[in-house]
């Protein structure tokens, strides 16, 4: 990370960066959230809205940017930061981190990475590989010949 990012993880913190920063030893909480947004001007102000109101009713100051991914996708990113010190700040985070996803998704934002606390609030992705594989099976063996014994799945 670049000096302005380590600083960035400084935020919320009660006392100055020290001379050799080390957010984890120094118990900075710092969570981003990343969704993938289409390039247009209506999806980048229904984004950023999300982003920018959901944090604020959890107490915390989203640090917002959106960056050209390509021509026609933008990456929404959301940085919360806050103070592991705070009793309750963890919690916090996450419950924030929680329905900021929630909410982006349901607007049809969805994660473009997602952290160990995202595993379940991923969307299930419909899978079509069993249907490929049987389709592409009786395509090319219609009477079983081969494997037979196997199962399609």
């Amino acid at each position: 990370p670049t000096e302005a990012n380590l600083a960035m993880t400084y935020w919320r913190k009660r006392t100055p960066q020290p001379e050799a920063p080390d957010p984890d030893r120094d118990r900075c909480g710092f969570i981003w959230c990343s969704v993938a947004v289409p390039f247009t001007s209506a999806h980048a102000k229904r984004g950023v809205e999300i982003a920018d109101r959901v944090p604020r009713l959890f107490g915390l100051e989203p640090n917002l940017a959106l960056l050209a991914h390509s021509p026609r996708c933008l990456y929404l990113v959301t940085a919360l930061a806050y103070d592991r010190d705070v009793r309750g700040e963890d919690a916090r985070a996450h419950a924030c981190y929680r329905a900021l996803t929630q909410e982006l998704a349901q607007a049809g934002y969805f994660l473009t990475r997602a952290g160990l606390q995202a595993q379940e609030l991923s969307p299930p992705v419909p899978d079509a590989t069993t249907e490929l594989v049987r389709t592409l099976k009786t395509v090319l063996d219609p009477w079983g010949i081969l494997a037979p014994e196997r199962s399609e799945n």
